[in-house]
Order: structure tokens, then sequence, then C-alpha cells
């Protein structure tokens, strides 16, 4: 296992692949901590990609993260690695 110091996070390639869909309020979701970090999985999602966009701006970082979104799937594995957007979430 490699450790990332958070210098070199942004530097990192990452990719978020979010379902816009995915809202739904359910019991798994109503924990405080996760409530405090956004309303739905998909809030969550895109606040942890802005607040890492931000975070490489403020402190001259490169910032190699990806945001892809799916309109109209929400927690569905199926549906979101079967999308011809996936394809693309996936390559280098």
């Amino acid at each position: 296992m490699s450790v990332i110091s958070a210098p070199d996070a942004p530097h990192v390639r990452s990719l978020s692949y979010l379902g816009q869909g995915d809202t739904r309020h359910d019991a798994r979701n109503d924990y405080p901590e996760a409530l405090a970090q956004g309303a739905s999985r998909y809030q969550r999602g895109l606040n942890v990609f802005n607040a890492a966009k931000t975070l490489a701006q403020a402190r001259g970082w490169t910032f190699n993260w990806r945001l892809l979104e799916l309109p109209g799937v929400g927690h569905n594995a199926r549906k979101m690695f079967s999308a011809p957007q996936a394809s693309e979430a996936l390559s280098p």
C-alpha cells in the first residue's frame, strides 16, 4: 500500500464518476457525518471534487482529477458501467 501525502494528492490522476440521479435519501445516508458532507451521494461527490479543486488552486498545485457525470442514473452499478460514458471514464 502506498501513502500519498496531501501536497501530492492533487497531482494523482483521479476520476469522480457520478450518477446525477443518485439523490435518494435512505437510512444508509442519514448519518450526521454523511449529511455534513452533502445531502446525497451525488452532492457529496461534487463537494469532494470541488473542495479538492479549490485546495489545489489555492496552493498552486496541479489538479489532475476528472469529473464525469451520468445524467438520469442513480445508485445503480449496472447502469453506470453499461453507459457509453463508462468507456470514457475508464480510459487513461
